[in-house]
């Protein structure tokens, strides 16, 4: 078994291979060839909102990860 500081080191690696992005609003929606294009956009220092990922998912599992946020809900 890896020692604790092992440990943190590959957790650091593997947090480095999966960046961490903030978003705040769904900006736009699409479907196109069976996979789902959501535009996520973030809010600015101004107040104003910025693009800050495109996330593509295959239509398939879209009903999976609702299910899965809707888990989320207090």
């Amino acid at each position: 078994m890896d020692s604790p500081d092992m440990r943190g080191a590959n957790l650091s690696a593997a947090a480095a291979q999966y960046p961490v992005v903030v978003c705040d609003a769904v900006e736009s929606l699409s479907v196109h060839n069976g996979v789902a294009r959501l535009l996520l956009s973030r809010l600015t220092a101004e107040g104003g909102s910025a693009p800050a990922l495109e996330l593509l998912l295959p239509c398939a599992v879209v009903t999976q990860i609702v299910e899965a946020l809707q888990t989320l809900r207090t």
